[in-house]
């Protein structure tokens, strides 16, 4: 995570970041860069005396690029809801 962003965070005490419409972080990126995305994902949730508990929200796709990393996967408990009439 930036710096900036990561001091903002640390400063206003915030422990859980939603990230909505995840799946365009993984957009038009090769899958050596996804890997990266997937495993500074990873890491966010496992910093030791401050980590944070993401929330991603986005297409069932997002899933997808989850599973690509095991341990990533080993951390998250994904939901899925109904479509919305």
């Amino acid at each position: 995570m930036a710096t900036r962003a990561e001091s903002q965070l640390r400063r206003d005490s915030y422990l859980v970041i939603n990230i909505d419409e995840a799946q365009h972080l993984f957009a038009d990126k090769t899958a050596n860069e996804i890997q990266v995305i997937l495993n500074g994902l990873k890491d966010l949730m496992k910093r030791p005396g401050w980590p944070v508990l993401p929330i991603y929200s986005g297409l069932p796709e997002l899933l997808d690029y989850a599973n690509e990393n095991e341990q990533l996967t080993s951390l998250i408990e994904p939901i899925t809801y109904d479509d919305i009439a």
